[in-house]
């Protein structure tokens, strides 16, 4: 289900390299958001189910991008109802990476600055 959602968002023509790659119940994938903001992916586990596969998730996420970064937000407050804690921070991460949640992405010939551990839901609003 992830690659298919994935290689779904290759087929737009998208001037930017911040995407949804993941939009829950659309792509057969409930309580799961997933946005790409250049080599940077931020992930928001909104559900008992998404958040039990947390784990292989993100590797398959990265695997099927091929990115090294991952993202938690998963701190709307639709998370209480399922008995969840809010979460947010690293989940994958270069060893040499400092993590930095400040990101600019290219969006047509703009370049957008945004903070993924601040911004709207993920850090920006893709969808």
């Amino acid at each position: 289900m992830l690659e298919r959602a994935v290689n779904a968002r290759s087929r737009f023509d998208i001037q930017s390299n911040g995407v949804r790659l993941i939009h829950g119940e659309a792509d057969g994938l409930p309580g799961l958001i997933v946005d790409q903001y250049a080599d940077t992916l931020v992930a928001q586990f909104l559900s008992s189910g998404a958040e039990r596969w947390k784990s292989t998730i993100s590797d398959a996420l990265l695997n099927v991008t091929g990115l090294q970064r991952l993202y938690e937000r998963s701190d709307p407050g639709v998370r209480a109802l399922e008995g969840l804690p809010s979460k947010k921070g690293w989940l994958r991460q270069p060893n040499r990476d400092r993590g930095t949640t400040e990101i600019t992405i290219q969006e047509h010939e703009w370049q957008l600055s945004l903070d993924i551990a601040q911004g709207h839901k993920t850090g920006f609003y893709l969808d």
